[in-house]
């Protein structure tokens, strides 16, 4: 997936030509802006907009902009438009119809089920970091940082003791900041040197509620949404942090829909 301001996709055509386009803006949920590059033909501008619609639906908006020269502007006026809707009129139906298809099989709030259950607690080698959202959200973010943990891991010849974990001690929608580590559980008692940004730390043990997610990682926020719900009707009091174990390998399982990803929500024991 790419995704993320700075993001590069490309392509190659022998009947439209070769191009790139990248991220430029991004507000998540809301708008994306590209630049879009087209080998021996200038660069233009496209944008898509996302605004709440009736009955839970999302209406989208997307456009192009570019600059041409006289007569050609001329020229595109009368001539492109037909051709420029028909692009756009195809593009929308076809994104309609992936995002409903993907929607069909996606779990929701309403279809989510939470557990209760006692964390053992457990001890973790990671980095840790106060970012913004939408970095923490690229998927170049994580990666990196697993992958300097597991080469760290390998190094000294330590084993994982679970799956790799994102865990979230902030997540500020206001100020569009988080303060979170990337991590991978591991033997207790075990001592890491050699990398000061690479930390051992404990997460203990406490009361837990936990969902179950199978899908892509983009519609996560649907366990979010069902925990907190769940803190919210059981009047309980939430403990930071939260906890993204991705139990599943997608370089392995490369059907998104079979990603399980396991969510943590720390609340206080009832008395």
């Amino acid at each position: 997936m790419t995704s993320g301001i700075g993001q590069v996709s490309s392509w190659t055509s022998e009947g439209s030509g070769n191009g790139k386009q990248t991220i430029i803006e991004s507000t998540p949920s809301t708008s994306v802006k590209t630049k879009l590059e087209f080998e021996g033909q200038g660069d233009s501008e496209g944008w898509f907009r996302l605004e709440d619609g009736e009955n839970g639906a999302t209406k989208t908006y997307w456009g192009m902009s570019f600059h041409m020269g006289w007569p050609t502007n001329l020229m595109g006026a009368l001539f492109m438009s037909g051709a420029m809707n028909k692009m756009f009129d195809t593009g929308l139906a076809d994104l309609k119809e992936m995002a409903e298809a993907q929607a069909a099989t996606t779990p929701t709030a309403s279809t989510l089920k939470v557990q209760e259950l006692d964390f053992k607690g457990a001890t973790y080698l990671g980095i840790r970091v106060q970012t913004s959202i939408e970095e923490a959200l690229k998927p170049a973010f994580f990666s990196e940082r697993i992958t300097k943990i597991i080469g760290m891991m390998g190094k000294i010849k330590m084993q994982a003791a679970g799956p790799p974990t994102s865990v979230y001690y902030t997540w500020d929608e206001a100020n569009k900041k988080t303060d979170m580590a990337v991590a991978m559980p591991i033997t207790p008692g075990t001592a890491v040197a050699g990398d000061p940004n690479l930390k051992v730390f404990e997460v203990p043990a406490n009361r837990a509620l936990v969902v179950d997610y199978y899908g892509p990682y983009e519609g996560m926020m649907a366990a979010h949404e069902t925990l907190g719900a769940y803190v919210k009707e059981k009047g309980l009091k939430e403990i930071a942090p939260v906890l993204e174990e991705y139990v599943t390998d997608p370089e392995v399982e490369k059907d998104p829909a079979k990603l399980l990803t396991r969510v943590y929500y720390f609340v206080e024991a009832k008395k």
